[in-house]
């Protein structure tokens, strides 16, 4: 789908939360998410961040948190940062998303 500056498109948070909609949208495949335990002494204290490994505009991790206690909730946080990137990179391109709820 190619996006002129005037698009409208309606997609909810809820199905946007994992950003499944946005990726095609924006012609991206889904990031890659690294998190990893700090220590072996803790391993629920993980650090990562998500990477799009093959798109020039992403060179750098995206949603990158420290510190966080479990794997889920880092990944959580780290989408996050990749929704904000790519609600920016949207709105940037001249797409409209409306956050609304289900």
């Amino acid at each position: 789908m190619v996006a002129s500056q005037d698009s409208h498109i309606r997609l909810s948070v809820k199905r946007l939360h994992s950003s499944l909609d946005l990726y095609p949208i924006l012609g991206l495949t889904a990031p890659t998410y690294d998190i990893r335990p700090l220590s072996p002494a803790a391993p629920n204290i993980v650090s990562g961040a998500a990477m799009f490994q093959s798109s020039p505009l992403f060179p750098k991790p995206l949603g990158e948190v420290r510190n966080v206690y479990g794997r889920k909730n880092a990944r959580e946080e780290c989408a996050k940062g990749v929704w904000k990137a790519l609600s920016d990179l949207a709105r940037s391109r001249g797409i409209k998303i409306d956050e609304m709820e289900d």
